[in-house]
């Protein structure tokens, strides 16, 4: 008998996380790229926007995580996830719009954080390595969703083009 590789769990789960937000975003009218060397240097995925079908400026920059016990905190309320410095330190420096998104292979959920939005309205030790970002459960990747998802992005590039007219002026 050939003893031919096995595929590990965390490979499958990932596969499976793409998928799901895959779905949500195609649904809405939206295209989905996957990294095309294999190597996401920090996001997994880059969903491309279109308002009647119309492609938009900007895209929304995805990284998944996928994981089989979602790690809960304060009373189950909510998700408590290890993000490494360089992801928090690349979000930050994005000028388009970051999300991270926690797939429970287990519960077939996706639970989503606006990454700016989380960035601005937290402080970090200045040596940190890691840090557990916190996902309110109630944050579940839906339509609806993924239309605020979209919505935020189209506010975000608006105030990007608005001050780039004071700029040129």
């Amino acid at each position: 008998m050939v003893n031919f590789k096995q595929r590990p769990r965390a490979h499958i789960i990932a596969d499976l996380s793409v998928n799901y937000l895959e779905r949500f975003f195609l649904k809405e009218g939206h295209v989905v790229e996957r990294p095309q060397s294999g190597n996401d240097y920090g996001y997994d995925l880059t969903v491309r926007t279109f308002k009647e079908s119309r492609y938009e400026s900007g895209p929304i920059y995805v990284q998944l995580k996928a994981t089989d016990k979602l790690p809960l905190i304060a009373e189950e309320a909510l998700i408590s996830f290890a993000i490494g410095r360089d992801d928090i330190d690349l979000w930050q420096d994005e000028l388009n719009t970051v999300i991270l998104v926690i797939y429970d292979a287990r519960l077939e959920k996706a639970y989503w954080l606006h990454a700016r939005d989380y960035i601005s309205a937290t402080s970090f030790a200045k040596d940190y390595k890691t840090v557990n970002v916190h996902i309110p459960i109630s944050q579940i990747i839906s339509e609806a969703a993924v239309q605020l998802i979209v919505e935020k992005k189209r506010i975000s590039i608006a105030g990007y083009i608005d001050y780039s007219k004071k700029i040129d002026k």
